[in-house]
């Protein structure tokens, strides 16, 4: 009779068939992690140039803000908490679908009052110091961007109809409140 066992001093091997399914295997948790749990973005744009650069890259973990699902319990949601860094489509009106991808700074919850005068964001009433932040010049001075939400946005280029008709119903004595389900980023 013989023995599956290995005998002293003897060493078992693994056949290519056993070592191919080994790489398979972490090539595949591999890909699934890299596609559904962490994402690479690249910054596009200069709105946060202090903190992030313009061609700088992100890796992003795409579960812990997602919504949760009865599927995955193991999965520990939280809700989106202010100076969170979060990633979105930015908001087109063009017909083709393309999207830009956003890389901002959540200033606001839901509830929240903000308004900005000379730069300065005003969070629930109180200057907030944002040493990140850059203050506008003489040169540079948007009273859409700066003393926000002061002018309507219906005049400003890039501003999405949706978002020029959308905006009054949230200003409330001169600060954006910020609704339910939505957050305010910069």
């Amino acid at each position: 009779m013989q023995s599956n066992r290995v005998a002293d001093g003897e060493q078992s091997r693994e056949t290519a068939g056993e070592s191919l399914a080994s790489t398979c295997s972490i090539l595949a948790m591999g890909l699934f992690v890299l596609t559904l749990v962490f994402q690479n973005f690249v910054i596009p744009s200069r709105s946060m140039a202090s903190t992030l650069l313009v061609g700088d890259h992100v890796v992003v973990e795409r579960i812990g803000l997602a919504p949760a699902a009865k599927w995955a319990p193991f999965v520990h949601y939280r809700e989106v908490q202010r100076g969170d860094i979060i990633v979105f489509y930015k908001p087109t009106e063009q017909p083709n679908g393309d999207h830009i991808f956003l890389v901002k700074r959540v200033i606001g919850i839901p509830g929240d009052h903000i308004h900005l005068r000379n730069g300065i964001v005003y969070l629930n009433g109180v200057a907030q110091n944002e040493p990140q932040a850059a203050k506008p010049t003489s040169v540079d001075y948007n009273p859409y961007v700066d003393d926000f939400p002061s002018i309507s946005p219906s005049t400003e280029p890039g501003v999405t109809a949706m978002w020029s008709l959308a905006l009054p119903t949230y200003v409330k004595n001169g600060e954006l409140v910020v609704p339910s389900g939505s957050y305010f980023a910069m």
